[in-house]
């Protein structure tokens, strides 16, 4: 449950910060809070947020020159959210999973000694 609390407030985080800095350029994924929440989590679960996402903002319409503030901000919430919490949040799920399987294992051996 605190993971996921983290992994939301990080989120949020990001996509107030999205909303203020990309809200005109590109007004469909960073228009209000909620399409840039889901914009965010879009980029965390890598689903295709380079072409939609990134590119049009960091390039824009002139492919000679970038956009590094884009760049950091992109690149530092891959590696906050997808590299760090996503996988906070799978070791937990996994600890909690072979927890319950270690306490049904051992239920099964007390059944079988009564």
């Amino acid at each position: 449950l605190n993971t996921c609390l983290i992994f939301f407030i990080v989120n949020s985080i990001y996509a107030v910060i999205g909303s203020r800095l990309y809200r005109e350029r590109l007004p469909q994924r960073f228009g209000r809070f909620s399409m840039s929440s889901i914009t965010m989590l879009q980029i965390a679960t890598w689903d295709s947020w380079t072409a939609d996402v990134a590119r049009p903002i960091i390039w824009g319409n002139d492919t000679d020159s970038m956009e590094f503030g884009s760049m950091f901000f992109f690149i530092s919430y891959i590696l906050i959210q997808s590299v760090i919490l996503l996988n906070v949040v799978v070791a937990v799920l996994l600890e909690g999973f072979l927890g319950a399987l270690s306490r049904q294992e051992s239920n099964k051996q007390t059944m079988a000694a009564a």
